[in-house]
């Protein structure tokens, strides 16, 4: 059985696509009872599916991105290998290898390529929002404008 993953944005309404005959099906925000739940759904066309709502505020988009992590540590500067492993427009999520030491709220500098056409190199700074063993959620606190838009069009679907 096929499994949609749809995001609940601000608007009072979410639209479903079946994935077999793409027709959209209109449901009402306040009548989706848990995000996260998975829950099935019956097309007109006969094609039954599951549906998971999310609550974010920004489509997330897996990613395998290579790139580095730096931060202060006293006077010196300790630069960490990452894996970007999902990235938005609001921010993204890092894996690292080791413990990397980082609390919630502090500050670091990402630089990554992305794997567009250009392998345009992304530089941000981003605020720690949650740790969860080695895999970091961040939130971007400083990126160019420029660099806005060129992750609009890559996590475009």
């Amino acid at each position: 059985m096929k499994i949609r993953r749809v995001l609940i944005g601000n608007e009072g309404f979410v639209e479903v696509a079946c994935p077999q005959c793409d027709r959209s099906l209109t449901l009402a925000v306040e009548r989706i009872q848990e995000p996260g739940i998975s829950v099935q759904a019956r097309c007109g066309c006969g094609m039954r599916f599951s549906v998971v709502f999310e609550r974010r505020a920004h489509y997330r988009k897996p990613t395998g991105l290579l790139g580095r992590a730096a931060r202060k540590a006293g006077p010196e500067l300790l630069v960490l290998d990452v894996i970007i492993s999902d990235l938005s427009r609001g921010g993204l999520s890092l894996k690292f290898s080791r413990d990397p030491g980082l609390a919630v709220g502090e500050l670091i500098r990402v630089d990554f390529r992305l794997d567009d056409g250009d392998q345009t190199l992304i530089r941000a700074q981003v605020v720690v929002k949650s740790i969860r063993r080695f895999t970091v959620g961040t939130e971007f606190h400083f990126l160019e404008e420029k660099m806005r838009k060129v992750l609009g069009f890559y996590l475009a679907p």
